[in-house]
C-alpha cells in the first residue's frame, strides 16, 4: 500500500529522472529478426514503484500520468537510440496523454532531443486506460499519423473497448491480449479467435502482433494461422541490451503443417508468361508501338543486360501520351526516365505461397502490377497477380478437400499424386508406412483427446525428421502414416523415427502406466488383456522403377511391408526385400 507522498514520490522521479527501460523483442518469424522492440519503463530500483504496475495507476491517481509517460518516452528513446536496432520502437501512452493540449509538438520536440525518428516510433494504446471521446482521440491520433508515428492497439480482445478502438482508429498494428495466445495450440475457441482476428485485420490493413507466446507449441500454432509477429518469453524476454534468442530459428525451421499439407506445390515459374521485354534505352514512341502490337499485355519488363531493372504499364504509357503534346515532350525519351523502378521481381522457383506472402506484407504494394519472373537474375517471363491469387485459392482448395483434418497433412489422393509423379520421373525413393502399436487401447482408456495428441505428435516427430525438400509425408487416415522418401540415409533415419516416438510418447502416459510399463484394457474380443506402452513400427520398401509401376501398386508394397513391421515385438523398421507386387501375387 502505497502512503499519502504518492504524488512526491513521483514527482521526485521525474525531477531526477530516475526511470529506466528494457526492451523485450518482437520478432518476425519469417525473417528471423527484429520488427521492433516494446520498451517498459521501470521505476526505482528497490523501490515500491519500480514495478510499472504500481508505478503507471499511482501516477494517474495522482494526476501526472500524462508527464510520466512523456518522461517514459524521452527515456526509452535516448535508451533505444544507443542500441542502433534496425528496428521500431513500441512505446506504451494512454489516450488521456494524446489528447492532452499541444500532444504532438511535445512529441516532436522529445524525438528531436533524442536524435529519433517519428517514422521509428510506434505509440501503443493500452485497454487499461479507456476513453469514451473517440472524436478526440481520433483527431489526435491522425495529427500524430501526420508526423509520422505509426499507432498500435494493445491488448487486444480482453474487452470490448479494444475491438471498439480498433474498428474505429484503423491503427497500424494490433497486438493479440496473450489470454488467447496462451495455450492455443489446446484450444480451438482461440484458434478460432485469432483466425477471426487476422481475416479482420487484412480488412483494416494492420499488422498482426502475437503476446505472450512462450512454447513452441503455440509459436507453430500461430505460424499455421498465418500470425507472423509475436512477441513473449519463448523468443525474447526484457532486457536493456534486447536479443532474439535461437529459438526463433527452431521454430521457423520446422515446416508448418498448412505448407506442408500442400502436395507438389506449384512455383510461381509455373504462371510465367512469355511476355516481350525492352531495354532500359528503349524510347517511350517505341513503347507506344509495342503496346498497339500486342493487345493483350498490360505491361512490359526493362532489362538491362538481361537482367530485370524496371516495368512500365499502359496505363502509364497511355497518361503520359494522352497529356497535352505528350508524344511530342516525351516520345524520343528513353522509357528508363518513366517506369517503375521498383518492380516485383521473384525467382522462377519461388512457392506461390511464398510469393503472396511478399506481395502482401507491405500494405501499401500494389497488388495490381504484374510480376516479373527471373532465373538467376535473367528475366524469364511475366505473372500477372490475378492469376497468382487464383492458383494459391486452388491449390488451397484442392490442400483443404484432400488434407487430414486433424494433422492437416496430405490424404490418400495426394500422397497417391506424389508417388504417381516420383515414378513418371524414374526418381528412386523409398516408402515408409508407419503404424502405432497398441494405439486403440490407449484411446480406450485415456480418451480421444489424448489420442489425437498421439497422433499429432507422430505427426510432428515425422515432420520434423524428414528432408521437406525431398521427402514427402502424408496421413492416410487414423494413426496410419506415409513417408516417400528420398534421403540416402532413410533406413536409419526410420529406426531413429521409432526410438524417438518411443521416448517421447511416454509423456502421455500417468506415472502408474509408466511404472508398469503399459495399460490393462479390453481386447477386440473383450477380454481385459494388458497393452505395452504404444511403440511405433515402419515398413519400408524401396520399389522397383519398372514399366507399368503405377501408384497403386506402391500402396500394395507398402501394406504388405507393414504388415511384416507389424510381427515384430516391440515395434521397429522392416526393410522388405520385395520391390514389386508382382513378387507377392507369384509367391501367393
Amino acid at each position: 500500500m502505497l502512503d499519502h507522498d504518492s504524488q512526491k514520490d513521483i514527482l521526485d522521479i521525474l525531477r531526477n529522472r530516475r526511470l529506466s527501460s528494457v526492451f523485450q523483442p518482437i520478432v518476425d518469424m519469417r525473417s528471423r529478426d527484429f520488427l521492433a522492440v516494446e520498451a517498459l519503463t521501470r521505476g526505482p530500483q528497490g523501490s515500491p514503484l519500480h514495478s510499472p504496475a504500481v508505478l503507471f495507476p499511482t501516477a494517474e491517481s495522482v494526476g501526472l500520468i500524462r508527464e510520466l509517460e512523456l518522461s517514459a518516452l524521452e527515456g526509452a528513446a535516448m535508451a533505444f537510440r544507443k542500441l542502433n536496432l534496425k528496428a521500431k520502437l513500441f512505446v506504451n501512452i494512454s489516450p488521456m496523454s494524446l489528447v492532452s493540449a499541444n500532444a504532438v509538438t511535445i512529441a516532436r520536440n522529445i524525438l528531436a532531443r533524442t536524435g529519433l525518428s517519428a517514422t521509428n516510433v510506434v505509440l501503443e494504446l493500452s485497454e487499461q486506460y479507456q476513453t469514451e471521446d473517440y472524436s478526440a482521440l481520433t483527431k489526435s491520433l491522425a495529427a500524430f499519423k501526420q508526423e509520422g508515428f505509426g499507432i498500435a492497439v494493445d491488448d487486444l480482445g480482453a474487452g470490448y473497448a479494444g475491438l471498439k478502438t480498433w474498428s474505429q482508429l484503423h491503427p497500424d498494428f494490433v497486438k493479440i491480449d496473450r489470454h488467447f495466445i496462451s495455450g492455443i495450440d489446446e484450444d480451438p475457441i482461440k484458434r478460432e479467435f485469432v483466425r477471426s482476428i487476422m481475416t479482420m485485420a487484412q480488412e483494416i490493413k494492420s499488422r498482426v502482433i502475437a503476446e505472450g507466446v512462450e512454447t513452441f507449441e503455440e509459436a507453430q500454432v500461430l505460424r499455421e494461422l498465418g500470425v507472423r509477429y509475436t512477441q513473449g518469453y519463448l523468443f525474447g524476454r526484457p532486457n536493456a541490451h534486447p536479443r532474439i534468442s535461437d529459438n526463433v530459428n527452431r521454430v521457423a525451421d520446422r515446416p508448418a503443417m498448412r505448407d506442408r499439407a500442400l502436395a507438389n506445390r506449384k512455383v510461381i515459374g509455373a504462371l510465367a508468361q512469355d511476355f516481350p521485354s525492352i531495354d532500359v534505352h528503349t524510347r517511350l514512341e517505341d513503347v507506344v508501338r509495342l503496346f498497339k502490337t500486342h493487345s493483350s499485355i498490360s505491361s512490359l519488363p526493362v532489362l538491362l543486360h538481361h537482367t530485370p531493372t524496371g516495368i512500365i504499364s499502359r496505363q502509364q504509357v497511355l497518361e503520359i501520351f494522352s497529356e497535352r503534346f505528350g508524344p511530342e515532350l516525351h516520345g524520343r525519351k528513353p522509357v528508363a526516365q518513366f517506369m517503375n523502378d521498383q518492380p516485383i521481381v521473384v525467382e522462377f522457383d519461388t512457392p506461390l505461397e511464398d510469393v503472396s506472402y511478399l506481395l502482401t506484407e507491405d500494405v501499401q504494394q500494389d497488388l495490381i502490377q504484374d510480376l516479373i519472373i527471373a532465373q538467376q537474375g535473367r528475366y524469364r517471363g511475366i505473372a500477372k497477380t490475378s492469376a497468382l491469387l487464383r492458383a494459391i485459392t486452388d491449390q488451397q482448395i484442392s490442400s483443404a478437400r484432400h488434407a487430414n483434418p486433424l494433422t492437416q497433412l496430405p490424404g490418400n489422393v495426394p500422397i497417391n499424386e506424389r508417388a504417381q509423379s516420383l515414378i513418371n520421373e524414374q526418381n528412386e525413393f523409398w516408402v515408409a508406412y508407419c503404424d502405432l502399436n497398441d494405439f486403440k487401447a490407449f484411446n480406450d482408456v485415456y480418451g480421444y483427446a489424448l489420442g489425437d495428441k498421439a497422433i499429432l505428435l507422430l505427426a510432428n516427430l515425422l515432420s520434423e525428421a524428414i528432408d521437406s525438400d525431398i521427402d514427402f509425408v502424408g496421413h492416410i487416415g487414423g494413426d496410419d502414416f506415409i513417408l516417400l522418401m528420398r534421403s540416402e540415409n532413410t533406413p536409419d533415419l526410420c529406426a531413429t523415427i521409432c526410438d524417438t516416438f518411443s521416448n517421447q510418447i511416454r509423456q502421455l502416459y500417468d506415472p502408474v502406466a509408466l511404472g508398469k510399463k503399459g495399460i490393462w484394457s479390453q481386447d477386440r474380443q473383450g477380454q481385459r488383456s494388458f497393452f505395452p506402452l504404444m511403440s511405433l513400427s515402419i515398413g519400408l520398401v524401396k520399389p522397383e522403377l519398372t514399366a507399368g509401376l503405377r501408384a497403386d501398386d506402391i500402396s500394395t508394397l507398402a501394406s504388405m511391408a507393414k504388415k511384416e513391421a507389424k510381427r515384430m515385438p516391440n515395434g521397429g523398421v522392416f526393410i522388405s526385400d520385395t520391390r514389386h507386387p508382382g513378387y507377392w501375387r507369384a509367391a501367393g
